[in-house]
């Protein structure tokens, strides 16, 4: 199988399948589709193998095994009951089944259908052996990928084995709004890999528990994604090649370079979430490429001696928040901080939706809709100006103060009234 030409699909969040394609042609992948959610391939085990160490978008890749007709349960059972597992599995082992069902699917519940695909796995190999695997739902031996799209199905081993978000750096359990691989995304979409290579800076003025700063300290490094981790879901699969795999972590660890890391600057107002992102970092091995603070929004600014670069940032939203009070009022602090002090650089802002986006005051934008778990949110891109275009100033965008002086309370309650009556008096004057 090493030479053969394998089958393969990467999953990812929903808006970066594009991102994802490009990303796996660099590695050499071949007849690649981007589809929704996902990117279809081709390559031997070796690109699979590098696909799991160094894709920094994909949440997971499969190995497709097998396309078959399903009308109903008993023909899912016997197509996967025919498949050669003694290739795959030792009757030793341990296995987990994921099932995906969508478009009309002859089956109704997708535990159920994990659960025909498990027993005809382990009814063949007590058939050959003698003995069984058992059920491992957290770290198998093999991980297997079934989908289910009207009577059709598709069986696949799951390399990554669990998602490929779980880089390594941060504790199982810890609070992460921005999964690791959508953040990769974002930093592509926004140009970070080129603005690195050039040495502009990279600043997150609201860096929460400092995702995206350490991502892009790791990109820019050129440490793989990959090698943090201590389980991929082929290492107890039976064609699992080790030496090959052993070199190419060899090969990654060599391509590290700390040197060529540009200035890279993250902030938040809540101690608690930079001592959590602080202690990420190091766990990362970028702990000493990035400047961590604790303070407010209203006090981010450029850093001496850099090369104007990449503002990027994830603000408070959500399905809680939504277009709330503090959301918008966060947004509108943002986009004039930005303006204040970061004319020239590169911005990327991850908002809730476009009514969000539209408060930071970014002319001649670029937006990408894109998904963070169920939730749509949009990544509005732009080049920083002085000022906020009329546009954005006749939607309420005020035109930026002196920075800081929407910091404090009474100065935004006064500023908010301002802009009340200004909209009353337009009213009554095109009347």
């Amino acid at each position: 199988m090493l030479a053969e030409s394998l089958a393969l699909f990467a999953t990812t969040p929903r808006g970066l399948e594009a991102v994802l394609a490009d990303e796996l042609r660099e590695l050499g992948a071949q007849r690649v589709q981007a589809v929704r959610a996902g990117v279809a391939f081709s390559g031997d085990l070796e690109l699979a193998y590098r696909a799991c160490l160094w894709s920094r978008v994909a949440s997971r890749v499969l190995l497709n095994l097998a396309r078959f007709p399903v009308p109903d349960a008993d023909a899912l059972y016997a197509a996967v009951h025919e498949l050669p597992w003694e290739q795959h599995l030792d009757p030793d082992d341990t296995l987990a089944v994921d099932a995906t069902l969508s478009g009309g699917s002859p089956i109704d519940h997708s535990h159920f259908a994990a659960l025909r695909v498990k027993d005809a796995v382990v009814d063949r190999l007590r058939e050959l052996h003698g003995r069984r695997p058992s059920v491992d739902r957290v770290r198998p031996s093999l991980r297997l990928n079934l989908v289910l799209q009207k009577q059709r199905g598709v069986l696949s081993i799951d390399l990554s084995g669990e998602a490929l978000h779980r880089r390594g750096y941060r504790p199982a359990g810890a609070p992460a709004p921005l999964k690791e691989n959508l953040a990769a995304g974002l930093l592509r979409l926004a140009g970070w890999p080129e603005i690195a290579t050039r040495g502009g800076a990279l600043v997150d003025p609201l860096c929460g528990t400092g995702t995206l700063p350490i991502e892009a300290a790791q990109m820019a490094a050129r440490i793989a994604p990959g090698l943090g981790r201590d389980y991929f879901g082929f290492l107890g699969w039976l064609g699992h090649v080790p030496e090959v795999w052993t070199r190419l972590c060899d090969e990654a660890r060599a391509q590290t370079d700390l040197e060529r890391v540009p200035s890279l600057f993250a902030s938040d107002h809540d101690p608690n979430v930079v001592a959590q992102a602080r202690q990420a970092a190091a766990s990362a091995g970028v702990g000493d490429l990035i400047r961590f603070a604790v303070q407010p929004l209203a006090k981010a600014t450029t850093l001496d001696g850099t090369s104007p670069g990449l503002v990027v940032t994830n603000p408070p939203y959500g399905e809680r928040l939504g277009e709330s009070a503090t959301a918008v009022r966060v947004h509108a602090e943002l986009g004039q901080v930005l303006r204040g002090h970061f004319r020239g650089w590169q911005a990327a802002v991850l908002s809730g939706d476009t009514g969000l986006a539209r408060r930071l005051g970014a002319e001649a934008a670029t937006s990408h809709p894109l998904f963070n778990g169920a939730l749509r949110c949009t990544l509005t891109c732009w080049q920083v100006a002085a000022r906020a275009p009329k546009w954005a100033r006749a939607d309420g965008v005020a035109p930026t103060p002196e920075v800081g002086q929407l910091a404090d309370p009474g100065a935004r309650m006064f500023t908010d009234r301002l802009r009340k009556n200004l909209r009353r008096l337009r009213r009554w004057a095109r009347r």
